[in-house]
């Protein structure tokens, strides 16, 4: 690293560092109870640390001097939260390495939305509709339309995952495939218009970038919203759908705020930061030409994963998987009252451990050597009793050879002088530097399998997915380990040493470590 990049990076981290010396209770003005305000005096917004553009403790610096403690017990989906007089300095370099130094053309260019949505004022008022053309949507933004577009997915990915990680989410905040279900929101939002009243169903951090937003809120019934309320769309098809899922909550919800003489209002200024929970009520309002990017926080609910793992494990019986056919009334209820009693057995048959194993949590590796990983070799296997785990699948597949050494390409006898002179292309790859790890020279042929976990769900996708690499004396012990245990019979390693075959104890404790970190097996107790 140069002196300027070991420069540059010294004052990036000085202007991300985080105070952990800050007041034990927040320091704000409350209008109300709804709606804290913390307003950053001069010392405060000197120190004021940066959204790094790489993601580095965006979490923190975005809700500093409040720490990520106070944050998560006191206003993390409770209620919103605004800092203000915070300086634009702290998103310069972001925008600089992520928005595009706030040149809109430049944004559209590198949305990662298919479409740009468009609000426009018209005589009836306030129309939607989608563009695929980021030029007409230009033109419609240059005619007084204000736009919402994604940001880049590199962006997305970035800040997404560490506010995932920081909040809790973890892997609630990812799909199977360990994509992140949230993304970043860009509104470039023209003077005067209003997003009437309304509330989302994500977690919401917003950056103000440029010119002035009147956000006003107002609490709602509605917690942990499944969908939002929002009616303030010009055409709404699934009102309805909102409608059943907030009156199941709440009998007496309506689609717009009642309680208007309660809101309460901040304006966001350049560099200020608000952080919005899921179910509020809000209307936004631009005071100026304005341009902000909210962060959306999305994850799995309890219910789903709880439900998706139920239904996994009742696909396993023909009762359960069986088509819904009866004689009459009284026929189906006498069905459903014997599977009902089975229901109950299974679910008090599973165990934490099966609904979240370890990989859920930590790194996942969708492709993996069983014998090359690094895996605790302090979990006890050897004292341990197993059972297999009713979520998961181990499917074997065909074998996977080491590539043959490429022959050395022999020398053409005859060159020109010309060809001789002239510059050549490398025909093999560069050669790796000494002071890296080379490959083995031979390596063992190995077959894979694939562990599907948890994939009780109409799309069938499974919460993880993970390729293991066996070698190939392991695979009759495996095969005798995937195809037996399978009515829940609690086992030990003990009982797997009988079928070890060419395998030692180290070999077979390698792999009770990696079924069970990813969920194939479930530890019951000690021996």
């Amino acid at each position: 690293i140069g002196p300027e990049m070991e420069g540059k990076n010294a004052k990036r981290k000085k202007k991300t560092e985080i105070n952990t010396k800050v007041p034990k209770k927040i320091s704000t003005v409350k209008s109300n109870t709804h709606l804290i305000v913390k307003h950053l005096d001069g010392s405060e917004a000197e120190r004021a640390p940066e959204l790094s553009p790489d993601g580095e403790c965006a979490f923190e610096s975005f809700i500093w001097p409040t720490t990520k403690k106070e944050f998560l017990a006191d206003v993390w989906r409770k209620q919103p939260f605004a800092i203000m007089n915070s300086p634009i300095s702290r998103v310069e370099d972001l925008m600089a390495e992520h928005l595009c130094s706030l040149e809109l053309p430049d944004l559209l260019d590198s949305t990662a939305s298919e479409h740009i949505f468009v609000w426009m004022k018209t005589a009836e008022g306030m129309e939607s509709f989608e563009l695929d053309d980021h030029r007409a949507a230009m033109t419609c933004y240059n005619g007084g339309a204000s736009l919402y577009f994604r940001s880049s997915q590199e962006m997305a990915n970035i800040f997404i995952r560490h506010f995932n990680n920081e909040t809790g989410l973890n892997f609630a905040g990812r799909n199977a495939d360990g994509s992140m279900k949230g993304e970043i929101e860009i509104f470039a939002s023209r003077k005067g218009h209003v997003t009437d009243w309304h509330f989302d169903f994500m977690e919401n951090f917003t950056v103000q970038l440029r010119g002035k937003k009147k956000w006003k809120f107002i609490p709602s019934n509605i917690s942990h919203p499944l969908r939002g309320a929002t009616s303030h769309y010009a055409h709404v098809d699934t009102e309805e759908q909102q409608m059943k899922l907030h009156r199941m909550q709440q009998p007496n919800f309506e689609i717009r705020p009642t309680n208007l003489d309660q809101a309460e209002e901040v304006e966001l200024t350049a560099g200020s930061m608000l952080y919005h929970p899921a179910g509020v009520w809000h209307q936004v309002e631009c005071t100026e030409d304005s341009l902000s990017f909210n962060i959306s926080l999305v994850g799995t609910n309890w219910a789903d994963l709880t439900a998706d793992s139920i239904r996994h494990v009742l696909w396993k019986k023909d009762e359960f998987r069986e088509m819904v056919t009866s004689s009459s009334p009284l026929d189906a209820r006498s069905k459903m009252a014997k599977l009902l009693q089975t229901l109950k057995d299974e679910i008090n048959a599973l165990t934490p451990d099966d609904l979240l194993p370890s990989s859920l949590f930590y790194p996942r590796y969708p492709l993996l050597d069983v014998f090359e990983i690094e895996q605790n070799k302090k979990v006890p296997v050897e004292t341990l009793t197993f059972r297999k785990n009713p979520l998961a699948v181990l499917l074997e597949k065909g074998f996977h050879l080491p590539p043959e050494d490429e022959p050395e390409e022999e020398e053409e006898d005859s060159e020109s002088e010309e060809d001789e002179e002239a510059p050549t292309v490398p025909k093999k790859s560069p050669k790796v530097p000494k002071d890296l790890p080379k490959p083995p020279k031979e390596q063992e042929p190995t077959k894979p399998y694939v562990l599907n976990f948890n994939f009780g769900n109409e799309e069938l996708s499974s919460a993880s997915r993970t390729v293991m690499h066996f070698k190939l004396k392991s695979i009759p012990f495996l095969e005798f380990f995937r195809t037996n245990f399978e009515n829940r019979e609690i086992f030990d390693m003990s009982h797997l040493m009988v079928h070890a075959g060419d395998l030692n104890k180290d070999d077979v404790a390698q792999i009770l470590r990696v079924m069970m970190y990813n969920g194939y097996i479930t530890p019951i107790g000690k021996k």
